[in-house]
Order: C-alpha cells, then sequence, then structure tokens
C-alpha cells in the first residue's frame, strides 16, 4: 500500500508544474504544457503523421471507379446518396468519341506521325460533336444484330475514312488491309469521306503534306512521289493475293500508262457545299518544233453531296495547250454537247463550261509553279 501511494505521489509531482504548481496539464504539438501559465513539462514523442496500415481500425475504402481520390459510401442519408452518385458520374474515365477512333486505328497497325495527324483531323472533324451524332444510314450496320455491334462498326468507319484521307495526303497506312480486315462496306466509306471532308473544309482545315515526301523546290518532284507512293501502296496489297513477282510486273506497267487515262477529282465548296468533279487525262501530245504541250481532258460529270449535278450536259472535254516559244502562253478550248431536252435553257447551260473553262485558265496562269507571260482569254469554241 505504501508502494503504491509513493509510486502515485512521483506521478502527480512530476506533472506538477514547476512554476506555479498546478496540476492540469494539456498536451500541444511536442510538449505537454501547464494550463495556468502554459510552462512546457514533458516533451513529447515526435508525431510523423504517419500511421501504419496495421494500426488502422478501419480500412479506408479506395476508389473503385478511377485514380482520383477515395470513394464515398453511403450512411443511409439523402445528402451521402446525392455525394455518392455524384462522384460516380464525376470520377469515371470515359474515352471520348475521337479517342475510341484513334484507340482502334492503333489496335489495327497505326503508328507515329499518322496516328498523331488522324487524331488531328478527327479532332477538327468532330467539332461540336459532329461525328458522334451523324446518323448517316450505313449497309453494313443491316447484318448487325447489337447495338454494340453497330457502334464499334460506325467507329470504324470513320477510321477507315481518315486513314484514306490520310493516305492521299501522302502518310502511310495498310488502309486496304484494315478495310478487309474489318469487313466495311465501301459505300459506308465514300460516305464518311463526304462527311469528314465537309467538316474539314467548314472549319478551314487543310490535311499538310506528309512532310517526307515534300520538294517544295519542285511540284513536280512532289507529284511523282505521291503517285509513286500510291502505287506501293496498291503493291503491297496486291502482294497478299498473288506472286510478287506478277505484282512487280502490274506496277511497272501502271507506271508506262500512268500519263494517260489518268482519273482525278476536283473540289470546291458553293454555298456551304460540297462540289466534286470528276476528269480523266483522254491524251497528251507534244512537239519540239514548234515547241508545245497539249493535254486533253474528258469530263466524267460532278456531284453535289454525292448527288449528280449538271446532267444537261452530255460531253464536255477540255485541251489545255502550253506553248514554250519566246512568245508563248496558255490556251484552253472548250467542246461540249447540250441535251435536246435542255436547249430551250441553252444559255443558262453554257455557262458552265465557260466557267469551267476560265477557272483553269485563271489557276494555270496566275498560280502556276512557274511565271509566264500574261495571257488572254482567246474565244471559246463550242459545238451543240
Amino acid at each position: 500500500m505504501c508502494n503504491s501511494n509513493r509510486a502515485e505521489n512521483s506521478r502527480n509531482n512530476e506533472e506538477r508544474c514547476g512554476g506555479c504548481g498546478g496540476q492540469i496539464t494539456e498536451e500541444g504539438d511536442s510538449y505537454s504544457h501547464c494550463v495556468a501559465c502554459g510552462l512546457p513539462l514533458i516533451q513529447l514523442g515526435y508525431d510523423t503523421g504517419y500511421t501504419h496500415p496495421s494500426e488502422v481500425q478501419i480500412r479506408r475504402r479506395n476508389n473503385t471507379l478511377s485514380r482520383l481520390g477515395s470513394q464515398i459510401t453511403r450512411d443511409g442519408s439523402s445528402l451521402s446518396r446525392r455525394l455518392y452518385f455524384l462522384q460516380n458520374r464525376m470520377s469515371q474515365e470515359k474515352l471520348s468519341y475521337v479517342e475510341k477512333i484513334v484507340i482502334e486505328a492503333e489496335n489495327a497497325g497505326v503508328r507515329g506521325r499518322t496516328l498523331s495527324v488522324l487524331e488531328e483531323v478527327l479532332n477538327v472533324s468532330n467539332t461540336n460533336n459532329k461525328l458522334s451524332t451523324n446518323r448517316d444510314t450505313l449497309k453494313g450496320c443491316k447484318i448487325l444484330t447489337t447495338r454494340i455491334q453497330k457502334s464499334e462498326y460506325k467507329i470504324r468507319v470513320f477510321a477507315v475514312a481518315s486513314l484514306i484521307l490520310l493516305n492521299r495526303k501522302l502518310y502511310p497506312n495498310p488502309v486496304l488491309q484494315i478495310q478487309e480486315k474489318w469487313n466495311i462496306h465501301r459505300d459506308d466509306v465514300s460516305k464518311e469521306i463526304k462527311f469528314i471532308s465537309r467538316q474539314l473544309i467548314s472549319n478551314d482545315y487543310n490535311i499538310p503534306v506528309n512532310s517526307s515526301y515534300l520538294d517544295e523546290h519542285s511540284h513536280i518532284e512532289l507529284r511523282r512521289n505521291e503517285l509513286l507512293f500510291h502505287l506501293n501502296t496498291f503493291r503491297d496489297h496486291l502482294a497478299s493475293y498473288i506472286d510478287y513477282t506478277k505484282v512487280r510486273e502490274i506496277i511497272n506497267k501502271a507506271i508506262t500508262i500512268l500519263s494517260r487515262c489518268q482519273r482525278f477529282d476536283l473540289h470546291r465548296v458553293e454555298r456551304q457545299r460540297l462540289i466534286e468533279e470528276m476528269w480523266t487525262v483522254k491524251s497528251i501530245r507534244q512537239s519540239e518544233r514548234p515547241r508545245y504541250l497539249e493535254i486533253e481532258f474528258d469530263w466524267g460529270g460532278q456531284q453535289r453531296e454525292g448527288r449528280p449535278l449538271g446532267t444537261a450536259i452530255t460531253s464536255l472535254r477540255l485541251a489545255v495547250t502550253i506553248w514554250g516559244e519566246e512568245e508563248g502562253g496558255i490556251e484552253i478550248a472548250a467542246w461540249w454537247q447540250v441535251r435536246w431536252w435542255a436547249k430551250f435553257m441553252q444559255g443558262r447551260v453554257n455557262r458552265l463550261p465557260r466557267a469551267l473553262a476560265k477557272q483553269w485558265l485563271r489557276d494555270a496562269s496566275e498560280r502556276g509553279i512557274h511565271t509566264i507571260p500574261e495571257s488572254h482569254e482567246a474565244g471559246l469554241g463550242e459545238s451543240e
């Protein structure tokens, strides 16, 4: 009994304030001090703030939805329930529509700068969520049953369409193999190519040509590189079906006849709508004495958003002649025929070929590669 009283008195003396004799103490950050006078009495251990997981009585619930902190639990109150659903909605890491398309392209083997330019093109095209809210009817969706399959098909169609546009700008990618692997209908691809092109035009965006193939000092060399690029793409695609030796023969033959019978399309925008003109190189003639180059083009018609236009004209041919003499220049002649039922509005129909010829002349003389003398518009001949 005496020993216990002695120990209790010793403890009370240690806790008693040496300044004022007070016995009421309070623990601070590093010391236990007297409440009456504030004199530090006993030094406390340093608190690092770290608690070993084994010392935690109630386990902290991690966020199973994302990496953004902890997860709020519901304790039965209406406030916790609202906060729980709000956090679930805000902390979900959802992929954007463009990211889904890029991931599909990346999984298909698209890499490097092509992938980054693809994402840039899709972001421009998706202004105001135009891609995700597009309601074009796709033929490939008719054989699909579930909503998930149709959504995936639509994403892949946008990926293929964008890769084709990049392919035209000399960005290498196996788009033909991807289209075949995914079983994408070619009509769906054509439809979405036009849709993306309209989006890019409306946002005043031009896909830059791949700088690896760009030669600022020679547009002829650039065109040559572009043709060889596409030929190599076709070669790789054909090589998966037939012998490589035959593929090489086909490509070499294509190079020899590429100067003639070449098809190309011209695009312009009128009243916020995309107009496409189809042309084919009919013939190429040249001479040294006199020195000239003449190319004839056959008009294949024009379309506005996939619908034919200018059907009153049955045929149209433009002949572009470039004279290389000292006082040479550029001449453009046009011949066209009008359908019988359009005779009564022939004056109006004739405006189209005349406008095309004048536009070609302006482009050739004002935006040509080399400086040329001022050209004069010759009288345009016409035949009915």
